[in-house]
C-alpha cells in the first residue's frame, strides 16, 4: 500500500506542485490543507502516515507548529516542516513537535523523497524500541478513588475525578488533573488496567478522558475541560460507540 501524506500548505502554488511531485514518486496524498480548520479535519478522517507541513499559514486560527501540537502527531506519526522561515526561535518552537526533518523552501523532489524515507524508518524503529522497552510494572499505587506516583523523593495522591485527560507520549503517560501535568513510567494501556476507573475511557489509541470533564463532542471529537481551558480531543472509530452510550443525549424525534 501506498505511503500517505497529508500537506499543509496555504501557497496553491506550492501546494500543487509539491502534490504533483509526490505523486510522482509513488505516495498517496490524503488531502491538502491551507489552514489549521482543514487540517485538522483531514488528518482526524484519514490519519496519514506522515505530514508535511508549512509553518506560516496565512488567514489561519494556527501555525503549522501549532497544529501539529494539537494532534500530538509528533508522537503518532512523523512531521517535515518545510517552511521559509530559518531563524532560531520558529526552529525552537519546532523542536517541541519532535519534527523528522525541517526542509527549507525550495526544497528539491529528491530532497522531499529522502526525507520521507529517513522520517518513515526512523521513526518505526523509535516506536519499536518504545514497544520493546516499555516497563511492565507502573511505578504507583492505585486504590479505589485514588492512587500515588512518585513526585522526586516523595509519593503524592492523585483523585481519580480530579483527572481531567490522559494522554499517551511514547512509553510515558502523562496525567493532566485541574491543577497539574504528571508524568509516569508507564504506557497508557498499563495506566488505564490499574486504574480501572469507569470514569476515565479511552477514546483513542494516545487518549483517555475523564467521562465527566467532556463539556462538549462533536463528530470528530471531544473537548475536555482541563486547568479552566477546554482542549480538543480525538476520539477513534472503535470507541465512538462506547463514548455514545456514556454521553446521553435528549431525543427529538
Amino acid at each position: 500500500m501506498s505511503i500517505q501524506v497529508l500537506i499543509i500548505e496555504d501557497d496553491l502554488i506550492i501546494a500543487e506542485n509539491l502534490k504533483e511531485n509526490l505523486t510522482e514518486l509513488g505516495y498517496q496524498i490524503t488531502g491538502v490543507a491551507p489552514d489549521a480548520t482543514t487540517a485538522i479535519t483531514m488528518y482526524r478522517q484519514n490519519r496519514p502516515d506522515v505530514c508535511i507541513t508549512d509553518i506560516y499559514l496565512k488567514g489561519s486560527a494556527k501555525n503549522g507548529i501549532e497544529i501539529m501540537q494539537q494532534l500530538n502527531a509528533g508522537v503518532e506519526i512523523p512531521i517535515i516542516y518545510l517552511t521559509s522561515f530559518s531563524d532560531h526561535e520558529f526552529r525552537e518552537k519546532a523542536k517541541s513537535t519532535h519534527p523528522a526533518a525541517y526542509l527549507m523552501k525550495p526544497a528539491s523532489k529528491a530532497q522531499i523523497d529522502v526525507a520521507i524515507d529517513f522520517a518513515l524508518t526512523n521513526f518505526r524503529k523509535n516506536k519499536l524500541e518504545l514497544e520493546v522497552n516499555e516497563p511492565e510494572h507502573c511505578p504507583f499505587v492505585t486504590r479505589k478513588g485514588y492512587f500515588f506516583i512518585r513526585v522526586k523523593d516523595r509519593y503524592e495522591k492523585i483523585y481519580s475525578s480530579d483527572i481531567s485527560l490522559v494522554m499517551a507520549a511514547g512509553s510515558y503517560t502523562k496525567i493532566y488533573t485541574s491543577e497539574r501535568e504528571h508524568t509516569i513510567s508507564a504506557g497508557l494501556k498499563n495506566f488505564l488496567e490499574q486504574l480501572a476507573s469507569k470514569d476515565i475511557v479511552r477514546c483513542h489509541r494516545s487518549y483517555a478522558v475523564n467521562i465527566h470533564k467532556v463539556k462538549a463532542f462533536d463528530d470528530m471529537g471531544l473537548f475536555v475541560l482541563q486547568d479552566k481551558e477546554v482542549h480538543s480531543v480525538p476520539v477513534s472509530g472503535q470507541y465512538k460507540e462506547l463514548l455514545q452510550e456514556l454521553l446521553p443525549k435528549i431525543k427529538t424525534d
